[in-house]
């Protein structure tokens, strides 16, 4: 891990767009670089290693500048997210959030897990389905959350789909999830999003018929598979229908 954290972008207060904290007013903290080249990643500008918009920050002066949009803002979420959060040492930054009561999500793909997860208050797993091109870390994010069991926090599976291949990936985790929650139902609240793929990350225009018109063809997949899918939510990821594929929102 890096002494240093890399920075693409901070902006918000915004809304989160997907998964378990949907809607929720929060302050989005993007990090250069990621151990992943999905195929149809929204966020590649987060790849390049010489993007002169990218700032390096110690922890304490990172922490102190989110810590401070937080109170001029009266917004008490941070999302970490990228690229992927886990290639970096964010354990005094979040030490300076929990003194402050800010709580703090974290969105990765599942392939790295530092000590710090352990003091995130919404972990987001984000396992990449066939369309990405990507390994599974199906392994590896089972066994984490089994670990976690009896931890008071939110754990999400939150995968996004493009295809009938991409669906059939994402059954075995409903299985997982259902299996776990069955079990603990008092001690985990673990739960699978299912996210409308976005296919056109490039366009300046317009995406919101588009995002609805795929939304409902999802639904209409999932209910094929009622013994799979039986507690599922599934989402169109809301910023994209609010502002498409612009930057920094």
């Amino acid at each position: 891990m890096s002494d240093k954290i890399p920075v693409v972008e901070i902006f918000g207060p915004t809304v989160q767009g997907e998964g378990p904290n949907v809607g929720a007013r929060c302050i989005f903290v993007r990090v250069k670089g990621c151990s992943f080249k999905c195929s149809w990643c929204d966020s590649k500008f987060t790849w390049n290693d010489h993007d002169s918009d990218v700032v390096s920050y110690e922890p304490t002066t990172l922490a102190d500048l989110i810590v401070q949009k937080c109170l001029d803002t009266k917004c008490r979420k941070v999302i970490l997210t990228g690229g992927n959060p886990c290639l970096y040492n964010f354990t005094y930054v979040l030490k300076k959030f929990k003194a402050f009561e800010i709580s703090t999500d974290v969105e990765t793909q599942g392939d790295l897990y530092p000590d710090w997860l352990d003091s995130i208050d919404t972990l987001v797993f984000s396992p990449k389905a066939p369309s990405s091109g990507m390994p599974d870390t199906y392994d590896k994010i089972t066994e984490y959350i089994k670990t976690q069991i009896s931890f008071p926090r939110k754990i999400a599976i939150k995968i996004p789909i493009f295809n009938t291949e991409d669906i059939e990936f994402s059954r075995k985790y409903a299985e997982f999830v259902n299996s776990i929650s069955d079990k603990n139902k008092r001690s985990i609240d673990l739960r699978l999003y299912l996210s409308v793929g976005n296919s056109d990350v490039t366009t300046t225009a317009s995406i919101r018929d588009r995002v609805l018109s795929d939304y409902e063809s999802l639904l209409n997949r999932i209910n094929e598979f009622p013994n799979h899918f039986q507690d599922v939510y599934i989402l169109p990821q809301l910023h994209t229908l609010v502002w498409g594929n612009k930057q920094g929102v």
